[in-house]
């Protein structure tokens, strides 16, 4: 199943730099106590892509998923390595009729020219981030 994958385009050349299947992308373990046992406690943590930008301030990328949004460099040679938590939203969610997966709420993402994030929901109106505070305009 395909959960999200990015895509890295320059000139004519097309480079896969996320891949959403990939173990190090859908799995994290760690070490729980359980009636005095140490246990390895394992989550899919597969996340779903949506659309994202890119910030010429400081030269990442962002991209929304369902955990909120996260920026990331932009890998000279292979995959996305330091992809870092930037905002979690509490949006509206929905399943798109008829699909098996849900429907992301973001429909677009684009940054200001003070490099402030700012993207459309579906449900949840225009959100404008600035790197410390979120502000949603509906």
């Amino acid at each position: 199943m395909n959960w999200g994958d990015i895509f890295m385009i320059r000139g004519t050349q097309v480079n896969h730099i996320y891949n959403g299947d990939a173990p190090e992308n859908s799995k994290k373990c760690e070490d729980v106590e359980v009636n005095g046992e140490l246990m390895k406690l394992c989550h899919d943590i597969r996340i779903y892509i949506g659309p994202g930008a890119y910030n010429r301030i400081d030269n990442k990328i962002y991209y929304y998923t369902n955990l909120g949004f996260f920026k990331s460099s932009i890998p000279e040679n292979g995959c996305i390595r330091d992809q870092e938590l930037v905002v979690c939203l509490e949006l509206i969610f929905s399943y798109a009729s008829g699909s098996v997966g849900m429907e992301i709420p973001i429909l677009n993402v684009e940054f200001s020219s003070k490099g402030m994030l700012v993207f459309l929901s579906s449900y949840n109106g225009v959100g404008v981030y600035d790197g410390v505070n979120l502000v949603m305009l509906k």
